[in-house]
């Protein structure tokens, strides 16, 4: 495997490990401040019911980025 490759990864493992904590946080917020139930789904996925943070392409010709 490439170091190119291997620095992609550990991007990726930090981009979810980053989206992970600001969710957590989200949550940590709502709950102390004891309102109403909380949605998950609200928290985890975005307007079209994917999960947040992911890649989508409308175009199916449209290459990776």
């Amino acid at each position: 495997m490439s170091l190119d490759t291997e620095n992609e990864r550990q991007r990726g493992r930090e981009a979810r490990l980053q989206a992970m904590r600001a969710i957590s946080k989200r949550l940590a917020a709502r709950l102390r401040e004891g309102g109403p139930p909380i949605d998950h789904a609200e928290l985890l996925y975005d307007e079209r019911g994917l999960p947040k943070g992911t890649w989508v392409y409308d175009d199916p010709d449209e290459t990776a980025r």
